[in-house]
């Protein structure tokens, strides 16, 4: 009879703590984590040669974001490609890109990655802000660089998009590619959580 008593009771207790929690007004209790799992984060980059997308879908994985990747229609490989894109960024210029699978306005958080090309926005992400200007509630900013660029790079981001971003993060190339950058993207990862 203990047995089956002792039985009934932890059925009883687990069953109990299976039930949602109940604030004193009757309504469902929540936690500060159950406001983080209905954001719906969103991480829009380009990459050309890989790096941005390394940084990107690392951040995603890291946030549950959805991902859309921004291409460029206009060939940039390779060294001719490289100079062009260049010019093109020095010269505020804009390209055609790729359909858009996902909607901007959807989302609580955008966060926006791209290289930085002559110590500016590249082409494309140019593009996709310009294209998306007005859909995007919150934003925050990360760009991969060779050595410098990130400055002037936020900057054009927040007055082509006119967002002030919530936070921004930059990355060398050589950290990305030798995965120096890990914890320091898992901060910013935490800090966008907040």
């Amino acid at each position: 009879m203990r047995f089956r008593n002792a039985l009934l009771i932890a059925s009883l207790l687990l069953y109990a703590g299976n039930l949602p929690a109940q604030s004193r007004n009757g309504e469902p209790a929540t936690s500060p984590g159950d406001t983080l799992k209905s954001t719906k984060i969103l991480v829009a980059y380009y990459s050309r040669t890989g790096t941005t997308r390394q940084a990107a879908t690392e951040l995603a994985a890291l946030l549950g974001a959805d991902v859309e990747e921004i291409t460029d229609t206009k060939n940039r490989r390779g060294f001719f490609g490289y100079l062009g894109g260049g010019r093109d960024a020095s010269g505020k210029k804009t390209t055609v890109i790729g359909p858009l699978q996902k909607d901007p306005a959807e989302y609580d958080l955008v966060v926006l990655a791209t290289p930085v090309w002559a110590w500016t926005v590249t082409p494309a992400m140019r593009t996709y802000l310009m294209q998306t200007k007005g859909k995007i509630r919150k934003a925050a900013f990360l760009c991969t660089m060779g050595g410098s660029g990130d400055v002037k790079t936020f900057a054009a981001m927040e007055e082509i998009s006119g967002l002030k971003p919530a936070a921004t993060i930059s990355f060398k190339t050589a950290e990305v590619k030798n995965g120096q950058h890990t914890q320091r993207l898992k901060n910013f990862a935490d800090q966008l959580l907040k």
